[in-house]
């Protein structure tokens, strides 16, 4: 995505695996920019060669399960 920003990610209806939600255990860390980031293992939400893939979640959209406002955008 990275090399062609016009790549996105959908789940279709038909889909054999839908994502429901993250796991207990989810991979996840702060960007510089205060953001929270969800980190998924290589083949685990795309293809191999794609390698692991890092979605960044907009900070309105977890505000109200937030512990804090400090440290965050």
């Amino acid at each position: 995505m990275k090399a062609d920003p016009n790549k996105i990610y959908w789940v279709s209806e038909e889909d054999p695996v839908r994502f429901e939600q993250i796991d207990r255990n989810q991979k996840f860390y702060v960007n510089k920019q205060n953001n929270l980031v969800i980190v998924f293992d290589q083949f685990e939400v795309a293809p191999g060669y794609m390698g692991s893939v890092e979605f960044i979640i907009p900070t309105d959209e977890i505000m109200d399960i937030l512990v804090g406002k400090k440290n965050i955008n």
